[in-house]
């Protein structure tokens, strides 16, 4: 009886133990399936001709990582192809065979340059290399040996290699279509031997116009553009000085360049985007007659300068004909604009924005008393002022803001203490109908009539007197201005300020935030910042939304910190990123 016992408890154990034993069966046979299905969906491609398989390797590793050198013709080959070659010895015998390979030389393989060169088979390379490292120049000779068949260059090495590799470009580069160059230099802050940064003058003439007809894109940087030379093959061209920062007895030595070399290379070209960057250094000769009339080409829709000479900037800008995007920044650290040029700059902008058949949805104009700010979609301008007594920063940001399409502004920021006349706010906020945020940093007046103007244009057919508490209302026959207003904020703006009639400006903006907010039909804004502003508690609170409401003033940070609520200069009612709310018990003016 015990051995029947025994044995039935033998077979029940077994029975129980048998369907941990088939799901581990299952499991097994479902990865088997899993392999074999994958090992199918490699056959077909498995028995395709290595040619066809090659080619197949090489659409993938070019398209895989598109943001991986997006600004050239660079092949990715070098971050998958190992990957590839990882799958089955058949598709590395492909992957090691194909050119595409081998196409890439870049600083990670310049030991194997010469082996890449010659399993290339003959077609197209590219070259990368961004190395401060010396001895860059050695195996860089190797390859620009055979410069007839390199598709793009793409270097960033110090000058002194630079020096030695630009004058082996003076030869045919009949497959070559992007060329970028920058030398880049050490600087020493201390007294003693230095190297002067100095343009680098090897490349000639012949090499755009001649030598390298497919050319289509050259970004130079420290190595001089040889003016003069036709340039009808390029669509790109960037050019920056990158000059080393002066320092003890550092300075760059003196480049000239003839007015009439600039625009007779610009001018007889198919340029459509050109960029000149950090020219100041560079002493620009007029040559030309004063009335001599200059024509760009045609097909130029971007056109960008910063840190260049009034002499150089201006007459390439008024030269261009019809562009989709400027941006122009003069050197401000040597500002030689005149009164007429200044004149000159604002004609010329209001031309340019009035004529955009694009829409403008950001504006930006600020108008401190050195410079003179315009930003938008398309147009980006900074310019000094002039130093005439004479010249009245207000005028210019008036006509800019009259002649732009503002239809469908969404954003608007006025700056710089400009104050603009009470009937170009009028005219401009019965524009403004798609706007929804706003930022103001105008003249406390400015700022209290156009507070005014929203205030009266609060409702439809309802006008309200700049009283808050009587709220007397009128009958008149108008739409409510800035409707989509969403955001606005204040900055640097004295709210004690005292009008002439003796309120003060912040009841102004408590009287917008009555009518506009508090009160049916809501029109907004939904969301108040005060920035850098002189405000008292009393203010704040009166100017909550929804019991928030963003203050920041800190003379170190620029904001309040959620660990020090209570700063010299007072607290923080909300701090925007930890949405945390914290009690006004300072007076901020104390």
């Amino acid at each position: 009886m015990p051995e029947q016992i025994l044995e039935n408890a033998s077979v029940a154990v077994a029975v129980d133990a048998r369907p941990a034993w088939l799901d581990q069966v299952e499991a097994i046979d479902r990865q088997i399936l899993a392999a074999k299905t994958h090992r199918n969906t490699l056959v077909p491609i498995s028995k395709l001709p290595p040619e066809i398989l090659g080619d197949i390797f090489e659409y993938q590793a070019h398209g895989i990582f598109p943001w991986i050198y997006s600004d050239s013709v660079l092949s990715t080959s070098a971050v998958l192809w190992p990957a590839i070659m990882l799958v089955c010895k058949y598709w590395r015998d492909v992957a090691i065979n194909h050119h595409a390979l081998w196409t890439s030389l870049t600083e990670k393989n310049i030991q194997r340059w010469p082996l890449f060169m010659e399993r290339s088979h003959s077609r197209h390379v590219d070259i990368h290399s961004d190395s401060d490292k010396e001895g860059i120049a050695t195996p860089l000779f190797a390859a620009l040996a055979q410069l007839h068949r390199v598709r793009s260059i793409d270097l960033r090495i110090k000058n002194t290699e630079m020096e030695q590799i630009v004058p082996l470009l003076n030869v045919a580069a009949p497959n070559l279509q992007t060329l970028y160059l920058e030398a880049t230099y050490e600087n020493r802050w201390y007294v003693g031997e230095v190297n002067p940064g100095r343009w680098i003058t090897s490349l000639r003439k012949d090499f755009v116009s001649e030598l390298a007809q497919n050319l289509r894109s050259i970004w130079l940087s420290g190595v001089c553009f040889p003016w003069g030379a036709y340039a009808s093959n390029l669509r790109e061209l960037t050019l920056g000085s990158q000059l080393p920062a002066r320092g003890m007895g550092m300075a760059p030595a003196a480049t000239t360049v003839p007015v009439s070399d600039v625009f007779h290379s610009i001018s007889l070209s198919s340029l459509e985007s050109l960029s000149i960057h950090n020219m100041s250094d560079v002493t620009i000769v007029n040559d030309l007659e004063s009335r001599a009339p200059i024509a760009l080409p045609a097909t130029l829709k971007h056109l960008t300068i910063e840190n260049s000479s009034t002499s150089f900037t201006l007459p390439i800008w008024f030269s261009a004909p019809q562009l989709d995007f400027v941006r122009i920044y003069i050197d401000t650290f040597r500002p030689t604009i005149t009164m007429d040029q200044f004149q000159d700059v604002i004609r010329h902008v209001e031309t340019h924005i009035s004529r955009l058949t694009s829409t403008i949805e950001r504006l930006i104009v600020h108008s401190p008393p050195d410079h003179f700010i315009i930003e938008s979609d398309r147009t980006k301008l900074s310019i000094p002022s002039p130093t005439s007594f004479r010249f009245n920063r207000n005028a210019p940001a008036a006509r800019i803001l009259l002649v732009t399409p503002l239809e469908h502004l969404i954003r608007l920021e006025l700056g710089g203490g400009i104050e603009l006349p009470k009937q170009v706010l009028e005219t401009i906020s019965t524009r403004l109908s798609q706007l929804s945020n706003l930022t103001l940093s105008t003249s406390p007046q400015t700022i209290a009539d156009l507070f005014t103007i929203m205030c009266d244009h609060s409702a439809e057919g309802v006008s309200c007197t700049s009283d808050p508490v009587i709220n007397t209302e009128q009958s008149i026959q108008h739409q409510p201005v800035l409707p989509l207003l969403r955001s606005l904020s204040v900055v640097h703006t004295d709210f004690t300020w005292i009008a002439s009639d003796g309120t003060q400006l912040s009841l102004f903006l408590e009287m917008v935030l009555a009518h506009r907010v508090k009160h049916a039909p809501r029109l907004g804004p939904e969301s108040l910042e005060i920035k850098w502003c002189d405000v008292t508690e009393e203010m704040v609170e009166s100017w909550t939304i929804n019991e928030r409401v963003n203050v920041y003033w800190d003379g170190e940070t620029g904001r309040f910190s959620p660990s020090n609520p209570s700063s010299p200069r007072g607290p923080v009612l909300w701090d925007s990123e930890n949405e945390e709310v914290y009690d006004a018990g300072i007076d901020l003016d104390a």
